[in-house]
């Protein structure tokens, strides 16, 4: 399981350039070192009003390396997305983002669930301190400021970095299937 927003989309940039030409604030990631982004708002009221944006997820970039990576790691695994919904667009435009450019994917290979942990899979792929926390698997956290005290089973700052582990990780969730048989 894979999140979308941070994760393989990336969704600040888009998300806090709105809100900064909005407002005139100057909202980087660098400074948001907590999950909850309005506590680093001149304008904190404002920040989540810009998830309602249509065309906000649509066109999101994926991020680095993203796109080779996910089709490696989806020859060796069920590779599914699993995302929150949260904005007025974001579950329709989300789908539309995947089906675009992961076609082989498909559209049933897209959950939309803000509470992630009802969901079992053996692997996590997140940034949400919340989601990593709580899940049942293993998780590797994409790391960011907002998420620096949270454990995870790996941590890795990019793409590249997930796919030199990946024989690591992925001789580990098959270990682990083996030893659960």
């Amino acid at each position: 399981m894979c999140d979308m927003d941070g994760v393989a989309a990336d969704l600040f940039p888009a998300w806090y350039g709105s809100y900064n030409r909005s407002t005139g604030d100057n909202l980087i990631v660098e400074r948001v070192t907590e999950w909850d982004v309005s506590k680093f708002c001149k304008y904190p009221k404002e920040i989540y009003s810009h998830l309602d944006q249509p065309s906000l997820f649509r066109y999101l970039e994926p991020l680095p390396g993203a796109l080779e990576a996910i089709s490696h790691i989806s020859q060796d695994t069920d590779f599914w997305f699993l995302t929150d919904g949260q904005g007025k667009y974001a579950a329709s435009e989300k789908q539309e983002w995947v089906d675009r450019l992961f076609p082989s994917l498909g559209r049933k290979k897209v959950i939309i669930c803000p509470q992630k942990s009802i969901i079992r899979a053996d692997l996590l792929i997140d940034d949400s301190p919340r989601h990593l926390k709580e899940f049942f698997g293993r998780t590797i956290k994409f790391n960011y400021p907002h998420n620096r005290d949270v454990l995870a089973d790996w941590n890795v700052s990019s793409w590249a970095e997930l796919l030199k582990l990946w024989p690591e990780i992925y001789s580990k969730l098959i270990a682990g299937k083996i030893g659960a048989s």
